[in-house]
């Protein structure tokens, strides 16, 4: 609101991307240990509809204010957030791991709204001081084979995310509707539908997540996905390249492309990285796991982008959708053999599903 030039904003830029990254840290983490195995699903996803609630309110707020105005009216959004939140409880699998047994009880009471929680608390407890005992080093991270694998799921989803295409398609759609000349409306306005079907979308899959196995989820999403972004690949190219094929009766193809690609997006890649990444890894270790999986996504969005801006440059539009498309192909196979099934199960039965401890 108050600067007056390039390095002001050069500050601000890495304040919020230090936020961001403790936020994509703690949040999933919060939102595991303080859901039940029944419901874990629907809000664990919480993170994934709350970035794109906010990805549509910016693009509305920001196609009719100026900038300033726009950092007045989001200022309340964080100020609004720090007056709600301090009054939740710390989770109890922390109060556990401090050793503060009548605090942990409190938060299990708050949580699970009823007053009788000693058979939950005595399980609770005995879950963290397994996972505990585990030293929670840097080495641990690796070393330990559940650790391992936790790490292992965590980077391969989030990379595939982000090889999917869709931050770089959040940057430019309103470039690719232009391209494609599929949009009689602005491209302001075509960034707006374009977030706004997105969330839609994701909020009406978040309640129905539950209903289908995570492993599943992910493989529908990433074969769906690879194979429209093939088509959508094609049609750039004919766009491009074959001048003497007529595309003016199928101009509306590239944006119903998009708008199926976000549904099939939506089923997996969209909601499973936030949720799954909560599930995972031990508490003793969460913390370590979750910066360098957060470190690892926030690459790979670099270089999807990057990725887009080059090959358009260099080759024609439809090349980022070929990578784009073969990269969620891979995931599809990867999905298969690295990610494990956690749905419906407590944090310390897929703490010992990553062991390979078989429950009698």
């Amino acid at each position: 609101m108050f600067s007056r030039n390039i390095y002001a904003f050069y500050v601000a830029r890495l304040i919020c991307g230090v936020a961001d990254a403790m936020m994509y840290a703690a949040l999933p983490i919060y939102i595991g240990e303080i859901s039940t195995p029944k419901v874990r699903g629907t809000w664990g996803t919480g993170q994934t509809f709350s970035f794109n609630a906010g990805f549509l309110i910016i693009n509305i707020i920001g196609n009719y204010f100026t900038i300033k105005e726009t950092a007045y009216i989001c200022l309340t959004l964080p100020v609004l957030f720090i007056l709600i939140f301090i009054w939740m409880p710390e989770t109890p699998y922390y109060y556990a791991m401090k050793g503060q047994d009548e605090k942990a009880k409190a938060s299990l009471k708050w949580l699970l709204r009823k007053d009788n929680v000693e058979s939950d608390f005595l399980q609770l407890k005995s879950d963290v001081q397994r996972q505990i005992s585990e030293t929670g080093t840097w080495r641990d991270l690796f070393t330990i084979k559940s650790n391992r694998k936790a790490l292992l799921c965590c980077i391969f989803m989030r990379i595939a995310q982000a090889m999917a295409g869709i931050s770089t398609f959040e940057t430019y759609v309103q470039f690719i509707f232009d391209k494609s000349g599929s949009m009689s409306v602005s491209p302001q306005m075509s960034s707006i539908y374009f977030s706004g079907f997105l969330w839609l979308v994701m909020t009406i899959i978040t309640f129905t997540l539950n209903s289908f196995g995570r492993r599943t989820s992910m493989m529908v999403s990433c074969l769906g996905c690879s194979m429209l972004l093939l088509c959508e690949a094609i049609y750039f190219y004919i766009n491009e390249f074959k001048p003497d094929v007529n595309l003016r009766s199928i101009q509306w193809f590239p944006l119903a492309v998009l708008i199926v690609y976000v549904i099939f997006y939506s089923v997996g890649l969209g909601l499973l990285p936030s949720l799954m990444s909560g599930e995972l890894f031990s508490v003793s270790i969460k913390g370590k796991g979750l910066s360098i999986t957060n470190i690892s996504m926030g690459i790979f969005i670099a270089v999807g982008t990057f990725t887009f801006k080059s090959l358009n440059s260099t080759i024609g539009l439809y090349a980022p959708f070929v990578v784009f498309a073969v990269c969620t192909f891979i995931s599809f196979i990867l999905a298969f053999f690295l990610m494990p099934e956690t749905k419906g199960k407590t944090l310390e039965e897929i703490q010992q599903d990553l062991k390979g401890n078989v429950k009698k």
